[in-house]
């Protein structure tokens, strides 16, 4: 069921945007009594996402000649012929060119019998799902395989490994010996990638070197006691011998057998800035699932308090997708990509330089992945934000912070994310 305002939104979406070759709105469900639910906010185009699940239906508009011109519908792929036509159309387009209309244009009946009201009633239409995802990838020349999840209607991407690429693991300073030490012994355990070392930055009194030092893979290095934040991180960055640098910004422990793999074979993709992984709190909650602009006001971590046991909200807690940015709680990039933006702006002082990095990845035109697959905890609380670089980083970011295009403007700004916003923070066109 389409509201009444739809074709108008829809048209005028054209007529802004004459480039568009898809546009596609948020929706919600609704029951035999007429009453809505489960509305689901969806972000602007997000390439990874889309190979998690279907987030472009409902309300799809796809442009006739270019759906002409891929001959329509594919038969064979019964219950999912339209993700498959939203994949083949995200290969023939500009991201720019796919447009969202942040508004729920869809109503998704939830009668007996249909995929709304029952995620067991068409069974087959999960694997000619994975089947359509498969084939994207084998079109765009992207060896992967296509795995289910927990989630019955979400997939995995999971890539192969690439073969002799160096990887350092810089690890951030802990508050106590006990922590660090436990740390690298977790790390080199888990550490499953063979071309890897791990670089320990902690020169002061909470440096575990006994028992550790000399052993394969493992450096310890003492930095200028003059420096903090991004020069540390550079500093430590040039100290590296790897291809792909991974920063963890204080002491954490893999929770996942492949998390390694699995930031590697992310970020090595070209089109990739930069990685994160999901990080527990040391309480069990979730710490970081990517990060959303504009959360208090600046950049906040996404599902920050949820339970690790929920899947979030229509599943991106645990899904691969694009956020605008990750922090350094787990954060890996190529070295060649980190040289070609200059490094960390060192302009900051302690806080937010990481997600300034994103960003400025973000404007050269790379994506930012986060990733479940790859999933650590702290093993103590990291240091809090100080606030000092608040004001500087909404100078420079304040189209972003204004408008998240990763997240939703249904969408609150408050604690974690995810729940709705109220008082709405959008007004319908029509009324200015």
């Amino acid at each position: 069921e389409l509201p009444e305002e739809a074709l108008y939104l829809v048209a005028r979406e054209i007529l802004c945007h004459p480039e568009a070759g898809l546009i596609y709105s948020d929706e919600d469900k609704i029951d035999e009594a007429g009453r809505r639910f489960q509305p689901y906010f969806k972000p602007d185009f997000c390439y990874d996402l889309l190979l998690s699940q279907n987030c472009i239906s409902h309300l799809g508009a796809y442009r006739s000649d270019l759906l002409r011109s891929l001959g329509g519908f594919r038969s064979g792929l019964d219950g999912t012929q339209d993700y498959d036509l939203a994949l083949r159309f995200a290969e023939r387009l500009l991201p720019g060119q796919i447009r969202h209309i942040p508004r729920v244009l869809y109503h998704w009946r939830a009668i007996a019998g249909s995929g709304a009201a029952c995620d067991q009633a068409k069974p087959y239409a999960y694997e000619a799902a994975r089947r359509a995802i498969g084939d994207h990838l084998r079109r765009v020349g992207e060896p992967a395989e296509v795995l289910f999840t927990p989630i019955r209607w979400a997939y995995r991407v999971r890539r192969s490994l690439p073969e002799n690429l160096r990887v350092s693991l810089l690890l951030g300073p802990g508050i106590t010996a006990e922590a660090l030490g436990r740390s690298i012994e977790r790390i080199r355990k888990q550490a499953d990638c063979p071309e890897s070392e791990l670089l320990v930055i902690a020169g002061g009194p909470e440096c575990p070197k006994r028992g550790n030092e000399g052993k394969e893979g493992v450096r310890f290095l003492g930095p200028p006691a003059e420096l903090t934040g991004p020069s540390l991180w550079n500093w430590a960055a040039r100290q590296a011998k790897g291809e792909v640098l991974i920063l963890l910004k204080a002491p954490v422990e893999p929770k996942a057998e492949g998390w390694l793999a699995e930031l590697v074979s992310q970020v090595a993709r070209p089109e990739v800035g930069a990685v994160g992984g999901r990080i527990l709190a040391p309480d069990g909650t979730v710490a970081e699932a990517g990060v959303v602009m504009g959360l208090e006001g600046s950049a906040g971590a996404a599902f920050q308090g949820w339970s690790s046991h929920s899947f979030g909200y229509y599943g991106q807690a645990t899904v691969t997708r694009n956020p605008s940015a990750v922090s350094a709680g787990c954060l890996a990039t190529r070295r060649a990509v980190w040289e070609e933006c200059g490094g960390f702006d060192e302009g900051y002082g302690r806080d937010l330089w990481d997600i300034d990095y994103c960003l400025r990845l973000r404007e050269k035109g790379y994506r930012i992945v986060f990733t479940p697959y790859a999933e650590l905890a702290y093993l103590e609380p990291p240091a809090s934000a100080c606030g000092q670089d608040r004001e500087r980083f909404r100078a420079r970011w304040a189209e972003v912070i204004e408008r998240d295009p990763a997240y939703n403007p249904n969408l609150s700004l408050e604690g974690g994310g995810y729940s709705l916003a109220w008082p709405p923070r959008i007004r319908r066109p029509w009324r200015g």
